[in-house]
């Protein structure tokens, strides 16, 4: 059975050249079945706009994914097919954080609680630079002591063992941000680990939950 046509919603304003062209490319993919269309333009309905906060146009909503600025066809295709998977989710929040633009990518993880096994998998790269880490935690970060991380304790607990010891760290100290009496447990446990670093956020994870 073929996917259902993602719903992409693109705001416009006359005059704008890559409005014109953004709409052309997106028409092409409303005339291949892979989306469906709506076009508003932001001079006559400028109540959409500010419900999505948006300063400048074009501006596209695909599926769950928000790209502010012209985009080209080849990345707007790619993002089509890959919209639903973890790894696709995972590489628009990646996309984002090399961009600058965190603030997004904390409001659509706030909006699509299911974005954290993406995260997940980004905690879990090897390859990623510190900025990515850095990124990464921050988006996590906002979620300190909500059930979006809570609900989560057990997937973050099975990369506890992961052969990298950066990647331990990460996980104590996301661990210490559930705030969850289950994560104890495996904090617990990193206690031991072999690195001085996982013990020691592990460590003072447990004394500051006990006062």
């Amino acid at each position: 059975m073929s996917p259902q046509p993602l719903k992409a919603l693109l705001l416009t304003s006359p005059g704008c050249v890559h409005c014109a062209a953004m709409k052309k490319i997106l028409e092409k993919f409303a005339t291949e079945g892979l989306i469906t269309l709506e076009v508003i333009d932001v001079a006559s309905q400028p109540e959409v706009a500010q419900r999505h906060g948006i300063k400048s146009v074009p501006w596209l909503k695909l599926g769950t994914l928000e790209f502010s600025g012209a985009q080209h066809e080849p990345e707007l295709r790619t993002w089509i097919t890959q919209v639903h998977s973890v790894e696709g989710v995972g590489a628009y929040l990646k996309h984002l954080l090399a961009t600058d633009d965190l603030e997004l990518a904390i409001k659509l993880t706030r909006e699509n609680p299911e974005w954290i096994n993406s995260l997940l998998l980004l905690v879990a790269d090897e390859d990623k630079d510190i900025k990515l880490q850095l990124g990464v935690s921050a988006i996590i970060e906002e979620f300190e002591g909500q059930p979006i991380l809570q609900n989560n304790v057990d997937k973050l607990g099975n990369l506890a063992t992961h052969d990298n010891p950066r990647i331990r760290a990460d996980v104590a100290h996301f661990l210490a941000l559930s705030h969850c009496e289950k994560a104890r447990g495996v904090l617990q446990q990193l206690t031991q680990d072999s690195d001085r670093e996982v013990r020691e956020i592990a460590s003072d994870a447990l004394r500051d939950a006990s006062h």
